[in-house]
């Protein structure tokens, strides 16, 4: 593994060792603001809907000037910033500005690792998911290890953990491979003609409905577990389960890229998500049944997102990566997620899980109907 791959590696690590804190326990903490279960929705659907036009924003100022790597450091520095107003909010206004400003300036970084990525892979981006993977391990170590102490030690701490990755991570910004182009002159009209296409906008429903349906998970899975009776420990196990699923997929997508077209992998990714959310919500309270459905993570989220990556770059290389890599985050994890979260919290306050994944299982069924489409025939096609 050259150096380039392995500081890359190391970056989408620590990455999404942030990730692993903030998705389960971050409504665990909130929660522990005494917050009921609508506000822990709300509270976190500002962390994704941010999402919605942060990286809209900064993939517009990355593609123009080309300084993707600058526009990386900038919002670890300012994230980093402003999560260290976090330990000591404790009233809703505050709380919610402090998660606005971190994931405002949080969300300038996933799209723009990705276009630097793929830059320095070339031809062989097929490479991709192996370097992806290393972000997969990073959420392991950080659900795991976050899962045990919280067992010892108060969730209250879990801010400051938050503080001590991003700092590692802007360390880290300084070590990426830094190919600074003159910038792209990106159209927003030439994007949107390509993006709005009838063989393209069918996508961006479809991973919407697919992020739609994950807020009951990134919301309220822990909190699921909470209730079943489940530990903090074995609640981090069961999160890096499906991680572990994920890397083992990411390792073989390479493989699976050359075998299968990417309207197979779609359609056999969301048939397995409905399974998954069905028996999440109704079988929680059997620990074997709940084990074997975290393994479908391998498909809702590591199939899916391999294949969204390889269908947006085989599409818009060279045509505003940067922007289509943002769009891609906004509308899917973006408002899809906020969605999902606000809508989740809804239904679990009332509800419970049953229903709320219930929901989850409906929508990953809708996402469906978009390969019915135009879009099947472009993503039928190899390569």
């Amino acid at each position: 593994m050259s150096a380039p791959v392995r500081r890359l590696g190391a970056t989408y690590f620590v990455y999404f060792a942030i990730v692993g804190i903030v998705a389960p326990y971050l409504p665990v903490y909130l929660a522990s603001l005494d917050f009921d279960y609508d506000t822990v929705g709300l509270l976190t659907s500002i962390v994704l809907g941010t999402k919605v036009f942060a990286p809209m924003f900064w993939g517009h100022l990355a593609d123009r000037s080309g300084r993707y790597v600058f526009w990386v450091r900038m919002g670890a520095l300012a994230a980093l910033t402003i999560s260290l107003f976090l330990p000591g909010a404790r009233a809703f206004f505050w709380v919610a500005v402090a998660l606005f400003g971190y994931s405002f300036f949080w969300n300038a970084i996933l799209p723009q690792m990705e276009v630097i990525t793929l830059n320095a892979l070339g031809a062989a981006r097929q490479r991709y998911s192996r370097i992806r993977l290393w972000g997969s391990v990073g959420f392991i170590a950080a659900v795991s290890l976050i899962g045990v102490a919280l067992d010892y030690l108060s969730v209250a701490l879990l801010p400051w953990a938050l503080v001590v990755c991003l700092a590692s991570l802007l360390l880290l910004t300084f070590t990426l491979p830094d190919r600074t182009g003159r910038g792209q002159p990106v159209s927003t009209r030439r994007f949107l003609r390509v993006a709005l296409s009838r063989t393209i906008w069918p996508f961006w429903i479809m991973v919407f409905l697919l992020q739609w349906s994950f807020g009951a998970y990134y919301v309220f899975f822990s909190l699921t577990l909470e209730r079943a009776g489940y530990s903090f420990a074995t609640t981090g196990m069961l999160w890096s389960l499906g991680v572990v699923a994920e890397i083992i997929l990411f390792a073989a997508m390479p493989g699976l890229l050359k075998r299968f077209t990417l309207y197979q992998l779609f359609g056999m990714a969301l048939c397995l998500t409905i399974i998954r959310w069905s028996v999440t919500g109704w079988l929680t309270d059997s620990p074997v049944i709940i084990t074997v459905a975290q393994l479908g993570h391998a498909f809702s989220f590591g199939v899916m997102h391999a294949c969204s990556i390889e269908f947006l770059h085989r599409t818009f290389s060279g045509k505003g990566e940067g922007l289509a890599q943002s769009a891609y985050s906004a509308l899917s994890f973006g408002l899809g997620g906020a969605v999902g979260a606000t809508t989740s919290g809804f239904l679990f306050e009332r509800f419970g899980p049953e229903v709320t994944f219930s929901v989850a299982a409906l929508l990953a069924g809708l996402a469906l109907l978009p390969l019915l489409s135009p879009l099947r025939q472009r993503l039928q096609s190899r390569g």
